[in-house]
């Protein structure tokens, strides 16, 4: 399993590599879980016993990077498990029997560092994105008072730092932008603790759990995105031209002919976000800057946006979108001085893509609102 786990590990890193950058943000999160703990095995030159326990628990808090389809994590957590029974192969001398234990716990922290790969595909438009992943190591297993029935001393008691890996695949569903909560089941394992027994008697125990995990995730920046493109800062100002003096007239020489009407560039613009934001960025500011210039050259200008999304999440929340990308632009101009009463929007989703893609497939050239001059 070992093996299996930091070869899953190397490939979806390296399946990860070519994930887009503008995808990125930071989150954080929270996991619970039940976790049902294995029979484990203490066993020495002597000593054979094994060691079951009750039903137990745990928690981690979780900090990573989504840079699109894959991330990467940093996890530390806990596992509770209280002793339930030993079966007794050979006591070593130590006087225990097989039976109920009286006491005993089992405590375990653990540091991962976690490589996740979200697999898109027809669950993204029932709100849902299945992901796998896995994780490499280390692990602190503590023991406590491990006491059998009819024994007045623990036989073993003391922890040990040994390396832990898992694996887990699950499936997350957003909220809202912001927040996702997640279901996973998880495998998590060690290599093997060092233990002495209360004759000072060197032995060694397994350790493997199988959790069912919930988990709550926080995505940072996505929001504050929204708020700046809601409240966005002036462009630079376009500068006006000085008014040209009257010609001297000149006796005696018909009238000129009247300026041929100015050329207007009346589009379309496009204007890309990233992915599942509304953040009006520096390269899309200068496209609406252009616009804007373009539509000082016309009177009865009226400036049409049409915003869309790609097809990477579900319909309806692609549809609220893409109004809030044209929504956002629509913001930048009226702070830039154009009046909101030339100004039309709509939205269409994951309709009328730039690009044809797969339903579920994150395609920056999709998530875009087009500027049109009428």
């Amino acid at each position: 399993m070992k093996k299996l786990i930091i070869v899953g590990l190397s490939t979806v890193t390296l399946a990860g590599g070519s994930a887009q950058a503008q995808d990125g943000h930071i989150y954080a999160g929270l996991d619970g879980y039940a976790s049902l703990l294995g029979t484990e095995k203490s066993s020495g030159s002597t000593l054979s016993l094994q060691n079951k326990f009750t039903l137990g628990g745990g928690f981690a808090g979780i900090v990573g990077y989504d840079f699109g389809q894959f991330r990467l994590e940093g996890e530390i957590g806990k596992h509770y498990h209280n002793a339930k029974s030993y079966a007794v192969n050979n006591a070593a001398g130590l006087g225990i029997t097989s039976g109920n234990a009286t006491a005993g716990k089992s405590n375990m922290t653990h540091y991962m560092v976690n490589a996740v790969f979200d697999i898109d595909g027809p669950f993204a438009n029932k709100n849902i994105e299945p992901f796998v992943g896995a994780g490499l190591g280390l692990s602190n297993i503590g023991w406590n008072n491990m006491t059998a029935s009819g024994n007045a001393a623990a036989y073993t008691q003391g922890s040990d730092n040994v390396f832990a890996y898992q694996a887990f695949a699950g499936f997350r569903v957003p909220v809202n932008e912001n927040i996702d909560i997640s279901l996973k089941y998880r495998y998590f394992g060690t290599n093997d603790a060092n233990r002495t027994d209360r004759l000072g008697q060197a032995f060694k125990t397994s350790y493997d759990a199988h959790d069912f995990v919930l988990g709550f995730r926080y995505k940072f920046g996505v929001r504050n995105d929204d708020r700046m493109a809601k409240v966005p800062q002036p462009l630079p100002a376009v500068a006006e031209k000085a008014p040209e003096p009257d010609p001297t007239p000149v006796a005696d020489i018909a009238p000129a002919a009247p300026a041929p009407a100015p050329v207007i560039d009346r589009g379309p613009y496009s204007v890309y976000f990233d992915w599942d934001s509304s953040f009006v960025d520096t390269n899309a500011r200068e496209v609406i800057r252009k616009a804007i210039i373009e539509s000082t050259k016309a009177d009865q200008i009226i400036i049409k946006l049409d915003g869309y999304a790609d097809r990477s999440g579900p319909s309806g929340y692609n549809d609220n979108l893409s109004f809030e990308r044209a929504n956002a632009v629509m913001e930048t101009l009226i702070a830039n001085g154009v009046d909101k009463d030339k100004i039309l929007i709509d939205g269409h989703g994951e309709r009328s893509p730039e690009v044809q893609t797969e339903d579920g497939v994150r395609e920056p050239r999709n998530r875009r609102v087009i500027i049109q001059l009428n």
